[in-house]
């Protein structure tokens, strides 16, 4: 984003703006004075005020598969790591503040992350638990009443979101269930409130048009590099962060796991190319013994 581009220009406009509101307002009487005052700062304040507000993304995000990981789809040890673990897919966290951290300080004083899961509502305490562990930027949840159906708990608490907030809008969720279907629904009613949708491609099923599949943390964040919402160094510690941890973390179990990708193609012109290196040959491994 070209941040400082945006705000010279802004500050060109208020500055334009300033003057016109000076040069009509010399009727004005003596007494008067202290209204003038106070009417032209807000003048001058209110493109500033605009672009802030117009310029602060707003990320919601699903929880289970997009943010929490989990080494099986079995009952008991999906119940278990819900109950009693703290397991997130590598890099996502580092991922949503890298994200955060790109915004102006101005979009920081309110909530910039939405977690909307159909989790039970009881689950909450766990999900705040280990957002805040993981060291996720401000944030609330938004988790399901028992006696309403997944689909229409979602769309009702984004489509609330949608209305309540002025965005724009950065969509993850995965293919497991049906947020590619809920997040198009939303696509197809607010079309100019949404940036991009992003989809963890566990099942790797079909997407509606104009979404974006990513396999792990660290391609999802080469696309946002590219997009100038992250920084280098934000790829890097991902990339590290993949290098670190349990296979299923990068990668779930259950999920598919591709015997062929190129990281390469982008990353060789950046300063990193070793790493990305080792991340695509570590995502290859991992794939081809899982076929043994």
């Amino acid at each position: 984003m070209e941040v400082k581009g945006q705000k010279g220009a802004i500050f060109e406009l208020s500055l334009f703006i300033f003057n016109i509101f000076l040069y009509y307002s010399q009727k004005i009487k003596r007494k008067d004075l202290m209204n003038k005052i106070l009417i032209s700062c807000c003048v001058f304040l209110l493109p500033f005020s605009l672009w802030a507000s117009s310029n602060c993304p707003h990320l919601i995000s699903d929880f289970d598969d997009t943010l929490k990981a989990y080494p099986s789809k079995s009952m008991g040890r999906v119940v278990q790591h819900a109950l009693f673990k703290k397991d997130l897919n590598a890099g996502m966290n580092i991922l949503f503040r890298g994200l955060v951290s790109s915004f102006e300080e101005s979009c920081a004083s309110d909530s910039v992350l939405s977690v909307v899961s159909a989790s039970p509502f009881f689950l909450k305490p766990r999900v705040t638990k280990l957002l805040r562990f993981h060291h996720f930027p401000s944030f609330n949840v938004s988790l399901r009443p028992l006696m309403e159906r997944s689909r229409g708990f979602k769309v009702r608490v984004l489509t609330k979101l949608f209305e309540t907030k002025p965005g724009p809008f950065l969509l993850f969720g995965d293919d497991i269930h049906e947020d590619p279907e809920i997040y198009q629904e939303l696509k197809d009613k607010y079309p100019d409130k949404i940036l991009d949708i992003y989809i963890h491609g566990v099942q790797k099923r079909d997407l509606p048009e104009g979404q974006i599949r990513y396999l792990t943390a660290f391609d999802l964040a080469i696309k946002e590099y590219q997009k100038g919402r992250v920084s280098l160094k934000v790829l890097q510690k991902i990339g590290f962060s993949l290098m670190n941890t349990s296979p299923w973390k990068v990668i779930p179990l259950y999920g598919h796991c591709p015997l062929t990708i190129d990281f390469m193609a982008f990353y060789e012109e950046t300063p990193y190319p070793e790493l990305a290196e080792k991340v695509q040959k570590r995502i290859l491994e991992m794939c081809r013994a899982r076929t043994y």
